[in-house]
């Protein structure tokens, strides 16, 4: 299924309908968070495990009255603080990994429209671009800079003169005869 519908860019950027084949689709079930069910529960378990056994030596090792005694308590606290920061760092490097693919996704539904409008740019008629040249097309209303982005990549723009303006009723264009 083919639609047409009008892309909205930042002031001063070109505004041209888009023909799209395809929706834009990304491979995770929720939009709004990079990391699936399976990532939080696998990073969750990790984190947990560690801070239980974090837990456990300390109480275990606290009832130890010598140091030599409460020695292997501390080692094993450690070990499970290293599983508590292997648990996060897997969950950041799931997500981190799901972002990447899904910035792919997104630059490959970008890729038509990007080629679109530039091929939009490159056509039309050139016109020269000189600080005091305005431009018209026969079906405008409006005058523009030869700069303008309204008229950039459009065909049949000109050059006019101050007649053809006053006789044509053109009225200056918003975007770049701003004041």
């Amino acid at each position: 299924m083919t639609t047409t519908s009008f892309v909205e860019l930042p002031a001063g950027a070109l505004r041209m309908p888009v023909s799209r084949t395809n929706d834009l689709v990304l491979d995770v079930a929720d939009p709004a968070s990079p990391w699936r069910r399976r990532d939080l529960a696998i990073s969750g378990l990790l984190l947990g495990a560690g801070l239980v056994g974090i837990f456990a030596c300390w109480f275990t090792g606290s009832g130890e009255l010598t140091y030599t005694d409460q020695v292997p308590w501390l080692v094993n606290s450690v070990l499970c603080g290293v599983v508590s920061v292997l648990g996060l760092v897997y969950w950041l490097v799931r997500g981190f990994r799901q972002v990447n693919l899904m910035q792919r996704d997104v630059q490959r539904w970008l890729v038509p429209w990007v080629t679109e409008q530039h091929a939009a740019l490159r056509t039309g008629d050139a016109v020269p671009i000189s600080a005091g040249t305005l431009v018209s097309a026969p079906t405008m209303t409006r005058v523009h800079h030869a700069h303008c982005p309204m008229v950039r990549g459009k065909s049949g723009v000109a050059a006019v003169t101050e007649d053809e303006i006053r006789e044509r009723g053109l009225t200056q264009c918003g975007a770049c005869h701003r004041g």
